[in-house]
């Protein structure tokens, strides 16, 4: 054998071996931009040293393909398509789990515990689009803290079935479980839910359909959970719709479900179904903003600003009509005393009274006292 032949034979056998790697590369899933270009590297420098005249000829001149024979029945395209590597990094596994600001990353509410649920379904599906980043039990529980805020993450990590390598990922979901209980399916919703939402409900107002659909919305999903598990009746669950109601919409929607249904009886609530119905009728026209009425009236027991002020401004000025003839006398008296002026008596300040303003009496002995008393 020529060295001419030996060289073609070891560069066919260097080809098949590239092309072995490439297939064990996909068939093992872990193909990456990398690989596939080393790959496609070397069989284009093989090739052009084997077939120089084919590679650099039109194609309208290529009377043959290049004798690169597939193996193992798996095709291999010709080094003359480089669309192999944009085609083939479709497939390339990513090299980086999201971050904890990506939109890709699952969220957990801890305001909302039932969120946990969710959370737990995303991770599961992270765990599948990244399998060669997330091997084992470890990997999966340190995902699952990855993307919980601060407080909850120091406290997942403190639980046992998460510090213990022994313990599988399982294990630790159940007991993540354990913290909050309003992910069990027997504790949902309770008595008290229900209460703080019509509570809620009375103070805000229900001024608009907006209002109405988000309260009905709401309390069905408490209330029929709690009816399913027999903890509330069905009348408990319509009264407790109405409850929400002003005295003024609830007036008009009574009247209307009188006239409607005459024959129902007066102790028995009308169904959540027909009040809302009715409601939204009164509701319809009602603008979407909601609107506070002012109260005019006065509490009682309150005085009102304008009384308190004009009660001071009669007693200042009572008061200043009283002094006015003593300061007058002091300073009448003090200017003769710096005349060196013989000095004479102060005047007598006659009686005035505080409370009425005669000058025939004091306030002890004014009449009109014992009369208002």
């Amino acid at each position: 054998m020529s060295g001419h032949d030996q060289d073609d034979s070891d560069l066919h056998r260097e080809l098949e071996q590239h092309q072995e790697r490439f297939l064990d590369l996909v068939e093992r899933e872990r193909i990456n931009s990398e690989a596939i270009k080393e790959v496609y590297d070397a069989v284009v420098a093989i090739a052009n040293r084997l077939y120089p005249a084919a590679l650099s000829a039109p194609p309208s001149q290529t009377t043959s393909p290049l004798p690169i024979s597939p193996i193992n029945e798996h095709p291999v395209l010709p080094p003359s398509t480089p669309e192999t590597i944009s085609e083939t990094n479709s497939m390339a596994d990513v090299k980086a789990l999201p971050s904890r600001h990506d939109k890709a990353a699952p969220v957990f509410n801890p305001e909302n515990p039932r969120s946990l649920l969710h959370y737990l379904e995303d991770l599961e599906d992270l765990f599948k689009v990244h399998p060669t980043l997330i091997m084992n039990e470890a990997d999966k529980k340190r995902t699952a803290i990855k993307y919980v805020p601060m407080h909850e993450e120091e406290m997942w990590k403190g639980l046992l079935e998460y510090e213990d390598a022994a313990k599988i990922y399982e294990e630790f979901v159940t007991a993540l479980k354990t913290l909050y209980p309003a992910v069990r399916k027997d504790q949902r919703y309770s008595v008290g839910d229900m209460d703080r939402l019509v509570g809620e409900r009375v103070r805000i107002g229900i001024h608009n359909l907006a209002d109405l659909s988000t309260f009905y919305h709401e309390l069905l999903l408490i209330t029929h959970f709690l009816h399913h598990r027999d903890l509330i009746s069905e009348h408990e669950q319509n009264c407790a719709f109405q409850h929400a109601f002003s005295q003024d919409l609830w007036t008009k929607v009574y009247t209307c479900l009188q006239i409607k249904n005459p024959e129902q009886a007066a102790d028995t609530p009308y169904s959540i179904a027909a009040v809302f119905k009715a409601a939204s009728f009164f509701l319809a026209g009602m603008p979407a903003t909601t609107i506070t009425e002012a109260k005019a009236e006065t509490p009682e027991g309150k005085v009102k600003v304008e009384e308190y002020t004009s009660l001071i401004d009669i007693i200042t000025k009572a008061v200043s009509q009283s002094l006015a003839p003593m300061l007058a006398a002091m300073v009448q008296g003090s200017t003769m005393a710096a005349n060196s002026a013989p000095a004479r008596a102060m005047p007598t300040v006659p009686y005035q009274c505080y409370y009425c303003g005669a000058n025939d009496h004091s306030i002890r002995r004014c009449p009109k006292v014992d009369e208002d008393q």
